[in-house]
C-alpha cells in the first residue's frame, strides 16, 4: 500500500504486467466504467493524480524520459473484479498482450465520454477499433522506449566495468 486515505487507495497489481505497474481505486464501491456519471469526473482525475505521483516518486526511467507519454492509464471492461480500479503502468511490460481493444478503455476516453455523454460509451455498445489500435501503439511506444532504456542503461553500465 502506498497511500491510503479515506477516499482512495494506490497498491501494487497483484498480477502485474510491469513492476511499475498500480491499481488506484475509490474505497467507495462503483463496480465498473459503466456506473460512472458526470459527477464522478473530479474522483477519476484524483485517481489519476494519486498514480501519477506514485511513478513519479519511484522515478521511473521511462517517465523520466518521456513525461506523460510514457503513462498507460486506464480501465478495463468487462471486469474481473467488480470494484472501479485505474491501472497505471509505466513500461516495459512482460508481454505484449495487454491493454488490447475491446477491453481496454483509457483513462482519457473514460473522461471524456463523461464530459461529452455524462457516461462512458463502453466499446461493447460503441465499437472504435481505430481508437484501440491507436491506443495499444501508444502503449507499445512507452513499452518500447523502456527497454531502450534498459538497453542504454545496461550498456552504460558495461562500459564503466574495469577489465579484470
Amino acid at each position: 500500500m502506498y497511500y491510503r486515505d479515506d477516499k482512495y487507495l494506490v497498491f501494487d497489481d497483484k498480477f502485474g504486467v510491469s513492476k511499475n505497474h498500480l491499481d488506484i481505486i475509490p474505497t467507495q464501491v462503483i463496480a465498473d466504467i459503466s456506473a460512472l456519471t458526470e459527477e464522478h469526473i473530479p474522483m477519476l482525475e484524483q485517481l489519476y493524480a494519486l498514480g501519477k505521483a506514485e511513478l513519479v516518486r519511484r522515478k521511473v526511467p521511462v517517465l523520466l524520459d518521456m513525461g506523460d507519454d510514457a503513462l498507460v492509464a486506464g480501465y478495463n471492461f468487462p471486469v474481473s473484479v467488480k470494484h472501479l480500479h485505474l491501472h497505471m503502468v509505466c513500461g516495459p511490460f512482460s508481454h505484449e498482450k495487454v491493454f488490447q481493444y475491446p477491453r481496454w478503455h483509457p483513462h482519457s476516453k473514460v473522461v471524456s465520454d463523461l464530459k461529452q455523454y455524462g457516461k462512458v460509451k463502453t466499446y461493447a455498445e460503441c465499437p472504435d477499433p481505430e481508437a484501440g489500435a491507436a491506443s495499444y501503439e501508444r502503449a507499445m511506444a512507452s513499452h518500447n522506449r523502456a527497454l531502450k532504456l534498459l538497453e542504454e542503461a545496461a550498456s552504460s553500465a558495461s562500459a564503466v566495468q574495469p577489465n579484470l
